[in-house]
């Protein structure tokens, strides 16, 4: 079984060509389900962030499966340019799929180095993988041993030290806009968990007062009843927008209040007075020409790179010694992942002597009457300390693999033992 990896993120594609290829949460589920159909592929993971589209499976065919991960990837597209976003794509077979994985969750490949958010992001994905029945053995191994990696970097290292986030960073961002954010009124649009983070940053700035709109009032609500903000509903948008100094948007749904013919009008009932509108969704939230709309200021998630190199040379070290866990424990599981291949190739041969075994007591029982039944017992041990002993080096060889990629090693085995005749008998 071979692990496989298709995806994009930020170092390979700006939002704009990310945002193409991002559906909606029920066309998610039904990706996940359409990549099973494929005899390509036995288990999968899908991940989306605001900053990646991964596909992770696991196969016994893993160039094929990377051809179909690729056109499921491409196929929430409504044009005919799937080539041009092809280009930004990587792939990854097994260790480097195992690497790469361990140091997603544990925020290493993130825009934000130290971000806690990723880690639940992988595990609310991994989780949606196994409630469809599309992750199973090897995929459950390989996440939970993410988690566990994560965890490590975590309590080993001080990657997480500090306000960092997606959401914090657009606070920080703000923040260098205005030079201060007190006085100020923000509208924060998206109750879940960057927008709940983002409100909390927003609050040790002394903001003069916080919005909040979200679809469903009830989560703006709750954030209201913590003292976080003051909700408003949907429909009372235009009079938040009228309000605003600063807009966080943290949601991926559309907005018609957001659109550009309706933020035009809103400039001029405010005067022009200036407004800065930070969007951190995928899909982006508000187009990209409203920022060419007089006083308004529009940034989006490629805008926090600068923010976010300033962030991760301040935790050099830590990455560093995050990097070196991640390395430890790809290799750890590397190894365990060469016995996933080796094994039904060691079972078989444990089967094929133990018949042997087994045949060549039988035929030696007339000559042995004279044994009772507890020197056959002997006799039993015996015999099967034998087998043990002449299979130990031979197993252990192939256990001790360094590089199973190599399809020669399990092939030359098989045949050197003659397990491949089982198979035409």
């Amino acid at each position: 079984m071979n692990y496989v990896l298709v995806g994009i993120n930020h170092k390979t594609a700006p939002v704009g060509i990310r945002e193409q290829i991002t559906p909606d949460e029920q066309a998610k589920i039904k990706l996940l389900k359409e990549l099973l159909k494929s005899p390509t592929i036995q288990e999968a993971t899908l991940l989306y962030t605001c900053n990646r589209i991964e596909c992770y499976g696991s196969t016994t065919l893993p160039l094929e499966a990377q051809k179909h991960l690729t056109n499921m990837m491409l196929s929430p597209l409504n044009d005919n340019q799937p080539n041009q976003i092809q280009e930004h794509f990587y792939y990854k077979q097994d260790k480097e799929v195992i690497s790469h994985l361990f140091s997603v969750t544990s925020s290493i490949d993130s825009q934000i180095a130290g971000e806690n958010q990723i880690t639940g992001q992988v595990k609310d994905a991994h989780h949606n993988a196994k409630t469809n029945d599309a992750s199973g053995y090897y995929l459950n191994q390989l996440f939970d041993h993410a988690f566990h990696v994560a965890k490590r970097v975590k309590t080993e290292t001080e990657i997480s030290k500090g306000q960092v986030s997606v959401g914090s960073v657009g606070v920080i961002l703000a923040k260098k806009i205005f030079g201060s954010l007190q006085n100020k009124t923000v509208l924060l649009l998206g109750a879940g968990k960057i927008g709940e983070l983002v409100i909390k940053y927003l609050n040790s700035e002394q903001v003069r007062k916080t919005i909040i709109i979200n679809r469903t009032f009830e989560k703006a609500l709750k954030l209201q009843e913590q003292d976080l903000g003051e909700a408003y509903k949907l429909v009372d948008i235009q009079k938040a927008l009228l309000q605003a100094d600063v807009i966080i948007s943290s949601t991926a749904a559309p907005l018609e209040a957001m659109q550009t013919s309706k933020l035009q009008r809103i400039m001029q009932k405010r005067h022009q007075k200036p407004l800065f509108i930070i969007d951190l969704g995928l899909p982006r939230t508000i187009p990209e020409e409203a920022g060419e709309l007089d006083n308004l200021y529009l940034y989006n998630l490629d805008d926090l790179n600068k923010i976010a190199t300033e962030n991760k040379n301040n935790r050099l070290h830590s990455i560093h010694q995050a990097q070196l866990i991640i390395l430890d424990e790809t290799q750890k599981f590397y190894d365990k992942h060469i016995n996933f291949k080796a094994l039904p190739a060691i079972q078989r041969l444990g089967k094929k002597w133990e018949l042997i075994r087994k045949a060549e007591i039988e035929k030696s029982l007339s000559k042995l009457s004279h044994l009772d039944s507890k020197d056959l017992g002997h006799v039993e041990k015996l015999t099967q300390s034998l087998v043990q002993k002449i299979l130990h080096d031979p197993v252990l060889s192939l256990k001790t693999q360094k590089d199973m990629s190599e399809p020669g090693v399990i092939k030359i085995f098989k045949q050197l033992f003659r397990l491949d005749d089982e198979d035409k008998e």
